[in-house]
């Protein structure tokens, strides 16, 4: 980074969550200190690491006078650390960044040229590029059904450039994406409750009912490591995560008439995945389906409240999103395609 700081570029807060990600860190550290901006800030947030990560950033860049650490005593996830960086930060720009990334030197610099051009878009996503293989796509963004289930635009396609265009999605990936400042704090930043997963995908449907759009940005390209995280919780706590914070995002999001019409549905279904976990002996599984269902039912006044403030600063309706296609009718074929992926059946 240049030390000359051009006073015409906006400042950008380049916000990476770290748990025990000792592997990976220093090579996403080293090339972002290479990017080709020559006005941002890093805001490492350490999520409590315990496998020395944290004591090897201090040896090898602790002096660096463009990075911050800031350190969690506990793990308080992936929403919560975005939060807290997000609260150190000093930019007008906040791009968070997993720590299994490495990014090209000229990120931010597409990220800004987008974004500074039109006041209407509120996030963007870079393209996200395997790290073990470059030619193959890992996200591209993602849009969610009207039943509330996700799909990834691209996932482990190769990249022929078939999505290099600039268009809207619903959701941007969580590893590598730029959000306005001014708009985070609008739309009251992640919620922590969610911890880690859909977190992405709650916080970038309250962008597009406050009024603003979220893009995918293709020149702006980040490489990705993944799956690191996932083996780390297991099987049985992502079913939990992904079911538990599916239905809280509908039930704060959905306009009630689209509550009332689709949530039903997708329970429906969720208990249907369990009953067939638990024929198929997959009784952890099942049963973190059924938690996730009954979190949500005993914590239902605490999720309305927060319904109750996304509603009152809703500036669209449901319909703009069904014919802007980031919210698409249901795809059986493909839903069950993704459930057997995901879980095996």
């Amino acid at each position: 980074m240049s030390d000359n700081v051009n006073e015409t570029s906006p400042l950008i807060s380049v916000v990476i969550i770290n748990h025990n990600g000792k592997d990976h860190i220093k090579e996403c550290l080293e090339t972002v200190f290479k990017t080709n901006y020559p006005n941002f800030e890093v805001i490492l947030v350490d999520n409590a690491s315990t496998d020395g990560s944290l004591t090897l950033i201090m040896e090898l860049l602790g002096s660096n006078p463009y990075l911050r650490i800031v350190y969690n005593t506990k793990n308080i996830g992936l929403a919560g650390g975005r939060n807290v960086g997000a609260k150190y930060s000093k930019g007008e720009y906040i791009v968070f960044l997993d720590h299994d990334t490495k990014v090209n030197p000229n990120w931010l610099k597409e990220l800004v040229t987008v974004m500074e051009k039109d006041p209407s878009i509120g996030a963007a996503q870079c393209k996200f590029l395997l790290m073990d293989d470059p030619k193959r796509l890992d996200s591209a963004g993602h849009y969610i059904d009207y039943l509330g289930i996700g799909t990834i635009i691209g996932f482990r396609e190769y990249d022929r450039g078939q999505y290099d265009n600039i268009y809207e999605i619903l959701g941007a990936q969580g590893g590598a994406f730029a959000i306005k400042r001014k708009i985070f704090e609008e739309v009251g930043g992640a919620d922590e409750d969610f911890f880690y997963l859909f977190e992405e995908t709650d916080l970038c449907w309250r962008i597009w009912l406050a009024g603003y759009r979220v893009v995918f940005i293709p020149k702006s390209i980040v490489y990705h490591k993944g799956g690191g995280t996932a083996r780390r919780i297991g099987n049985e706590r992502i079913t939990y995560l992904f079911v538990r914070n599916r239905i809280t995002s509908m039930i704060k999001n959905y306009s009630l008439l689209s509550l009332l019409k689709y949530l039903p549905i997708h329970i429906i279904i969720m208990l249907g995945f369990s009953f067939i976990m638990i024929k198929k002996h997959r009784f952890k599984e099942a049963r973190a389906i059924i938690n996730a269902i009954t979190w949500n039912i005993l914590n239902l006044h605490k999720i309305w409240w927060k319904r109750r403030k996304v509603q009152k600063m809703r500036k669209i309706t449901d319909n703009f999103l069904f014919k802007r296609e980031v919210i698409r009718k249901p795809d059986l074929k493909g839903i069950l395609n993704r459930i057997h992926s995901l879980y095996g059946i």
